[in-house]
């Protein structure tokens, strides 16, 4: 049995890139809430090409949100890649305060 890796943000470009190189060594459990911030339509591409594999599960999920992480409560996870990220500098330029304020919050639910 392989052991399960959970990886945030994984259809953004390096989530995406590292679950394919990880993917055949361990098993891996994708979270990612799938923001309209930039391209759905890429992001859900990427999560057609991961889901052909059987070890990998994804669940929508955005980890600002306490309640969300229930479903996950279950699962032993041997390591956890935290890559939650705010695309576009201009963005965080501008709202900067809540962009942190989510990572901090989603940091602390992840691992709470």
């Amino acid at each position: 049995m392989k052991k399960t890796l959970l990886i945030t943000e994984y259809v953004r470009f390096i989530g995406f890139h590292l679950n394919k190189k990880l993917i055949k060594k361990y098993d891996i459990i994708g979270i990612d809430k799938i923001s309209n911030y930039y391209l759905v339509k890429l992001k859900n591409d990427k999560l057609t090409i991961l889901k052909k594999y059987k070890n990998f599960i994804f669940y929508k999920i955005d980890l600002s949100k306490k309640n969300t992480l229930k479903i996950l409560s279950y699962i032993k996870v041997f390591k956890s890649i935290y890559l939650v990220t705010q695309v576009g500098v201009r963005n965080f330029l501008y709202k900067s305060l809540k962009c942190m304020n989510d990572k901090i919050i989603s940091q602390i639910n992840l691992y709470l």
